[in-house]
């Protein structure tokens, strides 16, 4: 007896494909490619640098797992007040100028990491690069914002997902690079393309 053909699946093929040409007509909006090409620059290095860090820090000798751990917690902590303090900064000075001002301010402690001495300048720095965490919040609202109205929940979808799967492999490179003792040349690197990301946002204009 031959079955009936899986409606599910067709139904779900033609939801994707309406999601990417969803997605594919927002990112002709400059204004939209700007911002997702800024948000996965960030997210690339967030991935790596949350996934790493406690790793990062017992490497040095200086800290123990436990130690390494209260050091991520308190970056999550930052991480939580810069974002609070992200959305009010972003609706008296714009989103373009905030999301400037966090991607700049993100590359120090990324470029600091392997230059600090000393247990709690270390365990400051290292804190200090949950800072980043305030470009999520701002970033999500400018595109939200612009995108159609009648397609803004599924391109939104369609570009998260796309901006996710592209900063997933920041681990990835790192792990790499902590494998062939390059682990202070992979924070460089991180703070390298957090700058490239802040260098996006420049151009960014104001929503209208």
């Amino acid at each position: 007896m031959t079955g009936a053909p899986d409606g599910g699946t067709g139904v779900a093929d033609r939801s994707m494909l309406s999601a990417g040409r969803a997605a594919a007509v927002a990112v002709r909006d400059r204004r939209i490619a700007l911002a997702v090409a800024g948000a996965t620059l960030m997210l690339f290095a967030f991935q790596a640098a949350t996934a790493f860090l406690t790793t990062y820090l017992t490497a040095t000798g200086r800290f123990t797992q436990g130690t390494a751990g209260a050091v991520l917690g308190v970056f999550f902590l930052v991480g939580a007040a810069s974002q609070f303090a992200g959305g009010g900064l972003a609706d008296r000075f714009g989103t373009p100028r905030v999301l400037v001002g966090i991607g700049a301010a993100s590359v120090v402690p990324l470029a600091a990491l392997p230059l600090v001495e000393g247990r709690l300048a270390l365990g400051v720095v290292g804190a200090l690069v949950g800072v980043r965490m305030a470009v999520g919040p701002v970033s999500n609202a400018y595109i939200i914002a612009l995108l159609p109205d009648d397609v803004q929940g599924t391109a939104w979808g369609a570009l998260r997902t796309g901006f996710f799967i592209v900063g997933s492999f920041g681990s990835t490179v790192v792990g790499y690079m902590a494998d062939a003792g390059l682990f202070d040349l992979a924070f460089y690197m991180l703070a390298g393309i957090t700058a490239v990301g802040a260098g996006v946002y420049v151009f960014l204009p104001e929503r209208p």
